[in-house]
This record gives C-alpha cells, sequence and structure tokens, in this order.
C-alpha cells in the first residue's frame, strides 16, 4: 500500500494496484461512486470516451492503415470534450469536481474527507498533491489494457480454470445460468460487478471440477479475491463469450482509461515526490 500523510499528520493508504483491491470493496466503490459522480464530470466522462473510443476505432479502420497515431488524433473532433472540458472547469463546478475526487481517496485511504478538504479545523490537503493523488489512484484502479487469455487462474497458490474455449467445455445448463447471472447484473441500478462473484462461481473451478449447486457457497471467498484475478475473468467474459452481452463493461473500462488519459494531459503535477 502507498502511505499518504495530510498537513495535519493523518496517515491513511492507497492501494499500489488492483492486486490489493478486493472485490468487494470495488463493488461497494461502484455503488457509492455513482451517487456522488457530478453531473459535469460524468458528461466529460462520456465525451471523453467517445472521443477515445472514436480514435480507436479509427486506428483499426483499413483505410487508415499505415497512419500514426498523431495523425489520427489531429482529425478527430475534440469540439464535444473540450466543451465539457470548459463546463466541467467553470468556477462554480469546481468545488463539486474537487469533493467527488477528495471523497475517491478519502474512501480508499480511509481518512475522513473533512481532513482532505480542510474543513471545520482542518488544514486539507494541497490542492495539487490531493489531484495527483486522484489521479494516481484512478490510476491504479483501472484495467490493464489488454491481457493475454488463459484458461488458468492462479491465485493464493492454487490453480483454478475456465472454460477453455467458448464454454465448449460445459453444459447448455452453465451457459444459460452464467447468462441468467448476467442479466441479473445487467438489471442492476449500480453496475455488473454486482453479480461478478456468482458468475465466478459458476465459471472459475478447480480442475476437473463439475458444475453443482455447491458452488454457489464460494460466493464468499470469490468477493475476495483482487481485482487484478476478477479483470481475468472480465476478460474472458468480454473475449470468449460472444453471446454474453458485456458492453457496460467496456463502456466502464473506456470511461476509466479516456477519464485519465485526459487528466494526465491537464495534471503537470509530478506523483512520483508524494
Amino acid at each position: 500500500m502507498h502511505i499518504i500523510t495530510t498537513p495535519n499528520g493523518i496517515k491513511g493508504s492507497i492501494p499500489e494496484g488492483l492486486h490489493e483491491v478486493p472485490l468487494s470493496k470495488y463493488i461497494k466503490f461502484e455503488q457509492e461512486s455513482a451517487k456522488r459522480l457530478p453531473p459535469v464530470l460524468a458528461a466529460y466522462m462520456r465525451a471523453s470516451s467517445a472521443y477515445y473510443e472514436q480514435i480507436e476505432a479509427e486506428l483499426t479502420h483499413a483505410s487508415n492503415k499505415g497512419r500514426t497515431r498523431a495523425q489520427i488524433e489531429a482529425g478527430v473532433s475534440r469540439l464535444e470534450i473540450d466543451a465539457a472540458i470548459n463546463e466541467r472547469d467553470k468556477p462554480e463546478n469546481a468545488i463539486a469536481v474537487l469533493e467527488y475526487e477528495a471523497w475517491c481517496l478519502s474512501f480508499w485511504s480511509g481518512i475522513p474527507l473533512v481532513e482532505l478538504m480542510g474543513y471545520a479545523d482542518s488544514k486539507g490537503m494541497i490542492l495539487s498533491q490531493l489531484k495527483a493523488l486522484y489521479v494516481m489512484l484512478m490510476n491504479r484502479l483501472c484495467p490493464p489494457d489488454s491481457m493475454e487469455y488463459s484458461n488458468v487462474i492462479e491465485h493464493d497458490g492454487g490453480l483454478w480454470y475456465l472454460p477453455a474455449k467458448y464454454m465448449e467445455d460445459g453444459t447448455v445448463g452453465e451457459y444459460l445460468e452464467a447468462c441468467e447471472f448476467q442479466n441479473q447484473a445487467s438489471k442492476l441500478s449500480q453496475g455488473q460487478w454486482a453479480a461478478m462473484a456468482n458468475i465466478m462461481c459458476i465459471l472459475v473451478r478447480k480442475e476437473g471440477e463439475h458444475y453443482h449447486k455447491g458452488l454457489m457457497d464460494r460466493h464468499k471467498m470469490f468477493l475476495e479475491w483482487p481485482m487484478s484475478k476478477v479483470w481475468e475473468v472480465a476478460f474472458f467474459l468480454t473475449t470468449r463469450i460472444e453471446r454474453l452481452s458485456l458492453a457496460s463493461l467496456t463502456y466502464i473500462k473506456a470511461q476509466q482509461l479516456a477519464h485519465l488519459k485526459q487528466e494526465l494531459r491537464h495534471l503537470t503535477q509530478s506523483t512520483e515526490t508524494i
């Protein structure tokens, strides 16, 4: 964990990476974050996601073969994202955005929000330090850009197995049940992660293990798996089960990555000395 200290000497720690973030805490963060996200920041994230998604689409288009990323970016309109940035950075919106960023830092570090924001008799953190720590934190919470698929997951010295190919080694019943879990997840107002542990109960097994109802007893265990391992399962879901719709999962990832890319461009304060 990365230790941070406020001007008043209050200490806390934020994760060094996804390997230090249990699924249960990630779910809670997603749920609370959705309630607290300021509308101007949500609008900015949507515009930022659309901008970077268009760039990625252009990069893979056959007509753009041989063109560099810089050339592609130069040809993609920034009107919407720049308008969203201008709205986000207006003085009347600055406090709401800052409070959200401070809340994120408070959630993961355990440092009270009043200490970070300087409410009551607290001095509060230096503004540039708080923003730098927020970007550092969110960067560490981001899923990897890509990963090599393997149906073997190593965790706590043991080996767990995903279906080898597109659920070909599973039964129709198992496949339908996994789909049903995803259907439940898509209906949840707070996002799909709340159902992830249930889906993992079906898909992630010991070698040679067949599906049975008792597997659902592992729900609490999977809730404590680190997100570095959970994302391996999520990657399987988004790339190996073609009929399973996880557009929301991909969209959330794109939002996070696009948001951070834009923030890092505007943030000049180095995080290495914090």
